[in-house]
């Protein structure tokens, strides 16, 4: 005797040869449905007697309570499942876009969002319902995500462009994603190191001519660092030139500061675009430089624009990915680098842990090598807190565009956008205890609050889209700080009122001083 469901392929034959003696019991409600193999008759054994049934019913009859579990656990699951809540469209072409105005900046609007409705949550962007989620567990479960609702990020085409990477979702974009992912790999950052000791050279040698007490613009300065690791290492020598890169500055930050105004109905959209425009023209020259350059000048390493020009893209998509990666690095790497130094030099008791790991790690004026980096523990977590406590990308968003998807007890329509609200997550006190203070030791390995995953994200959500370029990021951020704390110790001067403007990236309100002393 065989269970059936165990041995379908022989009952089949079976049945077919009609050499099997197929026998049903219902014994107190329960089915069992056996077979002898060597001849053929079907019946069910009921309280009421024998009744026949052919070979084809009996069949079916093993799939019957597989069918019924699936029934079952569907209904199960259709009755766990909450209908999303959240705000209504309060105009009929703009949805909430006025609540996000009233709010000054989509953050504080996300946070608002999530206090008065919960960790999932809905709102309407223009015509475009959208979906909101702030906890850890919520972001895990959209991590295979790749696509991005272009509809949420429209308005940073002026400085990105209409081709860019930022925009392009499905195979195109997951192959551009990985190409630009490989070159910037922990293997390809390695070479630029020495570019970047350069710079942070550059930037102590100036600090250490200053006049003591002389009050140094750390945005200014650290625009100025990044500006110059990313035309050298990204587009090498074709940036060169100083009124080149200081037009590029200028033209830049007057985009940067302009377009999210002009997204909302106000600002100066016609200078706006004549502005963006000269960027173009500025890339499509270094493009061209690029494109004729001899081959025996070559570079100690294989710079970004190389990896573009290598990639086949149309003329179009190369400058647009280029204005991105430049894009993307000087806001997000600048004002990284801005707030770490503003929280190091607004606490020196942890300056002073700084120093002893680097002194520990490294000889004196010993260069930072990508080995230093896992020793340097201390220095990250200094880091990671910086980040969190700036929400340095306050949010980021993805869509499904193939089925629904399931968010803990919530079933998100499919092409529904889903937001992370990160900087509300950096700011719960559940995960954070006490938020707004800077507290390097949340981010010690072993902080048992901290091992849930997607609990930080700093430069923005991870899963199947995170920054291709954070480990250059990283690299920069490091090699300067390591150089500055060798060197210096750092002081915020008193009486200023930081604060965050919250945009693409969250940066300092206004631009901030600090003092240095030489370290003995």
């Amino acid at each position: 005797m065989f269970e059936a469901r165990q041995y379908s392929s022989q009952l089949w034959s079976v049945c077919k040869s009609n050499a099997a003696l197929l026998t049903a019991g219902l014994n107190s409600g329960r089915v069992m449905l056996l077979v002898k193999i060597g001849k053929l008759s079907t019946v069910i054994k009921t309280k009421a007697g024998i009744v026949m049934i052919s070979p084809w019913t009996a069949l079916l009859l093993p799939v019957v309570p597989i069918m019924i579990v699936a029934t079952v656990a569907y209904i199960r699951k259709s009755k766990k499942l909450k209908p999303l809540t959240g705000l209504s469209p309060t105009h009929s072409q703009k949805g909430n876009i006025p609540e996000i105005k009233a709010a000054r900046s989509f953050h504080a609007f996300l946070a608002d969002l999530h206090d008065n409705y919960g960790p999932v949550a809905t709102f309407w962007y223009g015509r475009r319902k959208c979906c909101s989620i702030n906890s850890p567990e919520h972001y895990q479960q959209i991590e295979t995500l790749f696509d991005r609702p272009v509809t949420l990020f429209r308005y940073s085409d002026i400085l990105y462009g209409e081709q860019s990477v930022m925009f392009t979702n499905g195979t195109d974009g997951r192959r551009r994603h990985k190409l630009y992912a490989n070159a910037f790999s922990h293997r390809a950052v390695a070479p630029l190191y020495q570019t970047l000791q350069q710079l942070a050279d550059d930037v102590a040698d100036a600090w250490e001519k200053l006049p003591p007490g002389d009050k140094i613009p750390v945005m200014a300065t650290m625009f100025d660092y990044v500006i110059r690791c990313v035309t050298q290492s990204i587009f090498g020598d074709a940036f060169k030139d100083e009124a080149k890169i200081n037009k590029l500055v200028e033209s830049y930050d007057y985009v940067r500061n302009n377009m999210e105004k002009v997204s909302l109905g106000g600002g100066d959209a016609e200078q706006m675009e004549k502005v963006a425009k000269e960027i173009v023209a500025i890339l499509d020259d270094v493009i061209k430089m690029r494109r004729h350059r001899n081959d025996d000048d070559s570079d100690n390493y294989v710079l970004f624009i190389e990896v573009l020009l290598g990639a086949g893209l149309k003329d179009d998509v190369l400058r647009d990915d280029a204005r991105t990666f430049l894009s993307n690095a000087l806001d997000k790497t600048t004002s990284a680098a801005a707030w770490v130094l503003y929280y190091l030099a607004e606490n020196p008791s942890v300056q002073e842990k700084c120093y002893a790991e680097i002194d520990t790690v490294l000889a004196a004026d010993e260069i930072l090598q990508t080995t230093h980096i896992g020793q340097l523990r201390y220095l990250r977590q200094v880091m990671c807190e910086a980040l969190r406590c700036s929400s340095i990308v306050s949010f980021t968003a993805r869509f499904n565009p193939y089925s629904d998807t399931t968010i803990g007890q919530y079933s998100i329509p499919k092409g529904m956008p889903i937001v992370s609200a990160i900087g509300s997550t950096n700011q719960n006190e559940e995960l954070f205890p006490n938020p707004k203070q800077f507290d390097p030791a949340r981010f010690d390995p072993e902080h048992v609050t901290l091992n849930g995953h997607h609990c930080f994200e700093p430069f923005g959500f991870a899963g199947n889209r995170k920054c291709p370029g954070f480990r250059f990021a990283h690299a920069q951020i490091f090699t300067l700080l390591v150089t500055l704390l060798q060197r210096f110790r750092l002081r915020l001067v008193p009486g200023q009122n930081v604060r965050k403007r919250y945009g693409i990236v969250t940066s300092p309100n206004k631009e901030f001083y600090i003092t240095v002393e030489k370290r003995l």
